[in-house]
C-alpha cells in the first residue's frame, strides 16, 4: 500500500530548478510566453538541435520560442517564429532536423489552422519561412499539397540521412479525423502530398475489428520505416487504438497490425529494436501499457500483441509514495529508459529492459500546484544526453534537468548492470554522435557528443556495478586489447577523412 503526497509528486535521481523558483524562461522580460494565470496554458512540445531549443505553444498567436543552450545548457531566449506576417498560432508539435524545422499548428475548427510551417533554421535566431503544408491546394484544385490545416502531431521519416539526396516525408494527424496525411518534404520549398491514409478504410476485409465511429488519429510516430498511429475517442469510453503500418513506400502504406489498446490512446511509441510498444492513455486515471510486438512479421498479421505491464498511479511509486498525476502524456524512449511526462506529476523515468517488470529509476516534479488538471510536464528532449534533459512545462516553460542519476555510469545497454554487454554497445557505436532518430548516443558516457575511448574508461571503472538488484556481469576485455581497437578505429577514421577530401 503506497502513500499519497498532497504537496508535491516524486522527485528523485534527477536534479533541476526548484519548484518554488520562477522558471528560467518566465524570468526573462523579452520572453514572448509570460506566465498565464488561471487554467490557461502557454507551452507545448520541446525539441533541440545543435545547441538550440525550440518550444512550441498552446495558445493562439504565440508561435515557437527559440533558445540558445550554449551557456552550459542554460536557456537564453533568442526570438520567436510566428509564421508569415505573424499569422502563426499554437505550434504545439515541433521537430527539427539538420537546420530544417517542422512546426504544426493545432487550432480548431479544423479548417482554420495554417497546417505545418517548414522553416529554415540554419541561422536559428533568424528563422526563414520556406513553405506551408495545409489544404491551400485543395481549395484551388492545383496539384501538390492537400493536407491538414489543424495538425496536432507530426513525425518526420528520413531516408539516406545526411546525404545531399536525402528523402524526407512528413506524417500528420489532426486529432479530429482518422486520416493521416503523408507529404514528401524532400524539397523544403516544394512539398508534395503522396498519400491520404484513411485508417478506417484499411480494415475490411482484414482480420481486425472495425474501427468505430468518433475515433480520431491522435499521434503519429515513424520509426525504422514503420508508422505507429495512436487513436482515441472524444470521450473517456472504451475506444482507443493503435495501428502499425509498413511505410517503406510512403505512398503505399501496408497495414501490419490494428488493436484495441485502451480508452483515449495518446501515444504509440516503439523501442529501437521494434520489439516493444508503449501506449499511453491521455485521460484522468489513464494507463500506460507495455506490449510485446515482436510477433509482427507480415502484412495483416492477426497475432494479438502480448500485454507485458500496465502502469498507473497505483504502481508508479518510490519509497512507498505513489504519484498523484492527472494523466500520462507523450512517451519518449531512450534505449531501455522510458521518459514519461505525466502532466502535474512531472517527468517519470522507468527502466523497461524487462518490459514485464518496469522499474521507476527517477522522477522530477515540474509542477507544484494543485492536481486534477493538465498542468505540468508536456514534452521531453534527450538530444543533449542525460546530463541536460530538456522538459517543457505547460505553464513554467523550458526546464533543463540533470537525469544522469537514473542509470549507472557505463551501463550503455541500460539493463541495470555494467557488464560485457555494455562493452559491445560501446564498440559497435564507436565514433557515433547519435542513437535512434534524434537522441545522444547511448554509449556517450560523459555526454560530450561522441562515443570515444573516454567512454570506455567510464565503463571499465564501473564494471560489475549493479542497480536495484539486477544480475552481475561477466569478464571485461583486457584494456590493452581495447586500446588496440581504438587506435585502429581512429586510423580508419583518419583514412576515410583523407579519401573524402
Amino acid at each position: 500500500m503506497c502513500s499519497r503526497s498532497l504537496a508535491a509528486d516524486l522527485t528523485f535521481n534527477i536534479i533541476g530548478p526548484s519548484l518554488t523558483a520562477t522558471s528560467i524562461t518566465d524570468s526573462r522580460v523579452e520572453d514572448p510566453f509570460p506566465p498565464i494565470s488561471g487554467s490557461n496554458f502557454s507551452y507545448a512540445d520541446v525539441w533541440a538541435e545543435n545547441g538550440y531549443a525550440y518550444v512550441g505553444s498552446d495558445r493562439s498567436g504565440r508561435g515557437t520560442a527559440i533558445f540558445s543552450l550554449s551557456n552550459a545548457g542554460i536557456p537564453t531566449y533568442l526570438t520567436q517564429y510566428d509564421g508569415v506576417a505573424g499569422d502563426g498560432s499554437e505550434y504545439e508539435d515541433v521537430e527539427v532536423y539538420d537546420g530544417i524545422g517542422y512546426f504544426g499548428a493545432d487550432v480548431s475548427p479544423t479548417t482554420s489552422g495554417t497546417g505545418v510551417d517548414i522553416v529554415d533554421l540554419s541561422i536559428p535566431f533568424e528563422p526563414l519561412h520556406k513553405s506551408r503544408v495545409n489544404s491551400s491546394d485543395c481549395l484551388t484544385g492545383s496539384p501538390g499539397v492537400c493536407a491538414h490545416n489543424k495538425v496536432h502531431t507530426l513525425s518526420i521519416q528520413r531516408f539516406d540521412a545526411n546525404t545531399p539526396s536525402e528523402q524526407r516525408f512528413l506524417y500528420t494527424a489532426d486529432n479530429a479525423t482518422d486520416v493521416v496525411k503523408i507529404t514528401d518534404v524532400s524539397n523544403p520549398s516544394s512539398p508534395v502530398l503522396v498519400a491520404s491514409l484513411d485508417i478506417s478504410q484499411t480494415h475490411p476485409p482484414l482480420p481486425f475489428p472495425q474501427l468505430p465511429g468518433g475515433v480520431a488519429s491522435h499521434e503519429v510516430v515513424v520509426r525504422n520505416n514503420r508508422l505507429f498511429v495512436a487513436s482515441k475517442s472524444s470521450s473517456t469510453g472504451t475506444d482507443g487504438w493503435f495501428h502499425i503500418f509498413d511505410v517503406a513506400n510512403p505512398a503505399n502504406p501496408v497495414l501490419h497490425k490494428a488493436f484495441l489498446s485502451g480508452a483515449r490512446s495518446h501515444t504509440a511509441m516503439p523501442t529501437d529494436d521494434g520489439k516493444t510498444l508503449v501506449v499511453a492513455e491521455e485521460r484522468p486515471g489513464g494507463n500506460v501499457k507495455i506490449y510485446d510486438i515482436s510477433n509482427i512479421n507480415s502484412p495483416n498479421d492477426p497475432d494479438t500483441p502480448v500485454l507485458k505491464a500496465t502502469l498507473n498511479t497505483s504502481n508508479v511509486c518510490h519509497a512507498g509514495t505513489c504519484i498523484t498525476g492527472y494523466s500520462p502524456h507523450h512517451v519518449h524512449l531512450y534505449g531501455n529508459l522510458m521518459f514519461l511526462p505525466w502532466y502535474d506529476a512531472g517527468l517519470q523515468v522507468l527502466n523497461i529492459s524487462n518490459p514485464a517488470n518496469p522499474v521507476l529509476v527517477g522522477a522530477f516534479d515540474t509542477w507544484a500546484g494543485a492536481s486534477n488538471d493538465y498542468n505540468g510536464n508536456w514534452g521531453v528532449d534527450l538530444s543533449m544526453g542525460l546530463k541536460r534533459v530538456l522538459l517543457s512545462d505547460r505553464k513554467r516553460g523550458l526546464i533543463v534537468v540533470d537525469a544522469s542519476g537514473v542509470v549507472l555510469p557505463g551501463d550503455y545497454n541500460q539493463d541495470m548492470v555494467v557488464n560485457d554487454l555494455d562493452y559491445n554497445v560501446w564498440r559497435s557505436s564507436y565514433g557515433a554522435t547519435r542513437s535512434s532518430v534524434h537522441d545522444l548516443a547511448l554509449a556517450d558516457g560523459n555526454y560530450d557528443g561522441v562515443v570515444d575511448t573516454v567512454d570506455y574508461v567510464i565503463w571499465r571503472d564501473h564494471f560489475g556495478q549493479v542497480q536495484s538488484g539486477a544480475g552481475s556481469g561477466s569478464t571485461a576485455p583486457e584494456p590493452a586489447a581495447i586500446l588496440l581497437f581504438s587506435a585502429g578505429a581512429l586510423l580508419m577514421a583518419s583514412c576515410r577523412g583523407r579519401r573524402n577530401q
